[in-house]
């Protein structure tokens, strides 16, 4: 009972401090597609729009694929591409553009796009698009 005073004050100085520890919210980072559906090989357009009020960092190499699956999203593999995957950092106000084409190999179903995302150099978190179906 005698470290109860110590552990109070130490954890009002927390609440009143702040914690610079990513949180997982991201209401207001939203991953936006220029539409609902592609054929392979069409164009997309994914943007990445950040609402809030801090910078968040994410991967250079841009979104990748997941497909639905009988309710589970499962990941699909990526064409064989160079990527330096360095982070960069989208601050509040601001977008970040992707254009592409949806790969050849998706076979008709839904997908969506997924980004790591996170505040600093941990990629803690991930932020997805609005699903969307790839059609023949």
């Amino acid at each position: 009972m005698r470290h109860f005073p110590v552990l109070l004050i130490l954890a009002v100085l927390l609440v009143l401090g702040g914690c610079d520890t990513f949180t997982g919210d991201l209401s207001d980072l939203q991953l936006v597609l220029d539409q609902p559906q592609y054929k392979a090989g069409q164009e997309a357009i994914v943007v990445l729009d950040n609402n809030a009020d801090r910078a968040f960092t994410y991967d250079s190499c841009g979104p990748r694929v997941e497909r639905k699956d009988g309710g589970v999203w499962l990941r699909v593999a990526p064409a064989p591409e160079v990527c330096t995957a360095d982070l960069r950092r989208v601050l509040p106000g601001h977008v970040v553009t992707w254009r592409g084409a949806v790969a050849e190999t998706l076979t008709p179903g839904t997908y969506r796009f997924v980004l790591a995302v996170g505040r600093d150099e941990n990629q803690n978190s991930r932020v997805a698009s609005a699903p969307f179906v790839v059609t023949p």
